[in-house]
């Protein structure tokens, strides 16, 4: 089944660092997340991060109504900087398990 939901995420470039912003919109299930990344003149920006991160990606759990920042930061500004992802989403007192990119 596929449901709509609302968990938004928004992608900000700003000072050399890619800062993502996650908010948990729902009103009763809690946000559950873990982002694994492939980094090319990138790391993982633990001091602009709110929360758990590891130093491929981050954890992130929400409550409703929670937001959260997490951020990538640019090694060399004059280099060309990719990342892929991966990730695993899930609500935790909902029914079932969903992801939000299926």
């Amino acid at each position: 089944m596929n449901e709509a939901t609302k968990v938004f995420f928004f992608i900000y470039f700003f000072n050399e660092r890619y800062y993502w912003l996650f908010e948990n919109m729902e009103d009763d299930r809690t946000f559950k997340s873990v982002y694994e990344f492939k980094l090319e003149n990138l790391k993982v920006d633990s001091a602009n991060s709110e929360g758990e991160v590891t130093p491929t990606g981050w954890k992130i759990k929400l409550a409703p109504k929670e937001s959260v920042v997490k951020a990538l930061h640019r090694l060399d500004p004059t280099s060309e900087s990719k990342y892929k992802g991966s990730w695993n989403n899930q609500f935790i007192n909902g029914a079932e398990k969903k992801s939000l990119f299926a």
